[in-house]
């Protein structure tokens, strides 16, 4: 069995892997369709793979899940171990998100629907609208 943890950032991903026969190695992707795809064909049936509910991290979870294997998104606010760390570190939180997976102790979180994800985002881009919008009145209104 293989852990995987992969902390998301907006540029590239951090990722720690826990190998079958215990062999550990740091990696790193590129925050880009492409980069996923590519380390997609590497994935088994025997893999997991954890990452924490981020901006970013649904889309992610998509092209990821196309692949053999199971993805899991882990509930920041629950992980608290790494946001209790005194050392915080992008290669330690993947490294404890990977051994949290291999113990089995993932706080997961709900992952939507990639056409509800995608009303959600509109919906955010909406409203996010909607507030410059009001905030440009005001400006004029003011002047």
């Amino acid at each position: 069995m293989r852990f995987i943890g992969l902390d998301v950032h907006q540029r590239y991903c951090e990722g720690y892997e826990i190998g079958s026969n215990g062999q550990k190695r740091r990696f790193r992707l590129a925050n880009t369709r492409e980069a996923y795809e590519e380390y997609g064909k590497t994935l088994d049936q025997d893999t997991r793979i954890v990452m924490e509910a981020t901006s970013n991290a649904f889309w992610i979870y998509d092209i990821l899940s196309a692949y053999p294997g199971q993805v899991v998104v882990a509930n920041p606010l629950k992980t608290r171990s790494i946001a209790e760390a005194r050392v915080k570190t992008d290669a330690l939180d993947v490294q404890i998100l990977s051994q949290l997976l291999a113990a089995d102790f993932i706080p997961m979180t709900w992952v939507p629907a990639k056409n509800e994800y995608e009303l959600r985002v509109l919906l955010h881009h909406r409203i996010r609208l909607t507030k410059i919008r009001t905030m440009l009145k005001n400006k004029i209104h003011a002047a």
